[in-house]
């Protein structure tokens, strides 16, 4: 059994600070004054609570690139609109007219797949594949499909594959609009790791259940 450490509660510290920092959208000066007050409290100290840029940099490597891609409010069009200055312009090639104080935004958020999995696999790591009696069926590894596209070549141990997964809940009761995140589970995790973490690939919101197309624009993988 593990030997237990004894922690105190100054050590969230790091992460509650950012926290706070996040939600109120605060100023470095704001920050580095709440940083200030920290220092009065504690009775240690913390070099990444010695400044926002130590704070902030602690967190660095979770830094990633989210595309936003605008699609046409319109029922049934899926349309991506043309953008200007981060916003969508009245005119678009499907039509219909964006107006920005009538119009609702319906949009997908893409998360880079393969920055997610090279940190997944750097701080979880994966499981290389071991052979498996085809009369059992016991994992992904042992699937027909599986096998047979190891079999064909087109994966080996070099390879990641992931299995996609979407499901929707509306924010409000009384609504048409709805969230759609689109999940990957990773093949070559064990089984209890890949059920904790899972990559979230895509997130739609909009009046359609979901759009492929908009949703997968330019989310590929070397």
């Amino acid at each position: 059994m593990d030997e237990k450490v004894e922690t105190y509660s100054s050590v969230f510290l790091t992460c509650l600070s950012v926290a706070l920092y996040l939600r109120h959208n605060l100023t470095k000066t704001a920050l580095s004054h709440h940083l200030d007050i920290l220092k009065v409290a504690m009775s240690a100290s913390y070099k990444e609570l010695t400044s926002p840029h130590n704070l902030l940099a602690k967190y660095e490597n979770l830094k990633t690139r989210v595309k936003k891609i605008f699609v046409c409010p319109k029922p049934k069009c899926s349309t991506i609109l043309i953008v200007k200055d981060g916003k969508p312009e009245e005119n678009q090639p499907c039509g219909h007219k964006y107006i920005a104080k009538q119009s609702n935004n319906c949009y997908v958020l893409q998360l880079p797949i393969e920055e997610q999995l090279v940190y997944f696999n750097k701080h979880r790591g994966l499981t290389k594949a071991v052979p498996c009696d085809p009369n059992v069926r016991s994992d992904v590894y042992s699937g027909e499909l599986y096998g047979k596209l190891r079999t064909e070549g087109k994966i080996d141990d070099f390879t990641i594959t992931l299995q996609a997964n979407a499901d929707g809940a509306k924010p409000f009761v009384v609504t048409k609009y709805s969230f759609w995140p689109f999940l990957g589970i990773v093949n070559e995790a064990k089984y209890k790791l890949r059920r904790n973490f899972v990559i979230l690939m895509v997130l739609w919101y909009g009046n359609e259940s979901h759009l492929l197309k908009p949703s997968w624009d330019g989310q590929s993988t070397n």
